[in-house]
């Protein structure tokens, strides 16, 4: 799917391969993630969370959760 320059769009990422292209001019890219997670999903072994851990490290530290 390509998406025209100033476009906006949602993505369901767990779901779709996807990627974007690299920027190739002097401009801005805004880039506005969602992350959501129970609890039980945070102690959920199973399932891997470095990504959501990267982008809120203060958030997802299991102090935090207590």
């Amino acid at each position: 799917m390509h998406v025209p320059e100033g476009s906006c769009y949602l993505l369901r990422a767990r779901d779709a391969l996807h990627r974007t292209s690299p920027i190739t001019k002097d401009t801005r890219r805004t880039v506005i993630v969602y992350t959501y997670a129970t609890t039980e999903d945070l102690q959920d072994t199973s399932i891997s969370h470095e990504s959501m851990e990267s982008i809120y490290p203060k958030d997802t530290k299991k102090e935090a959760l207590a």
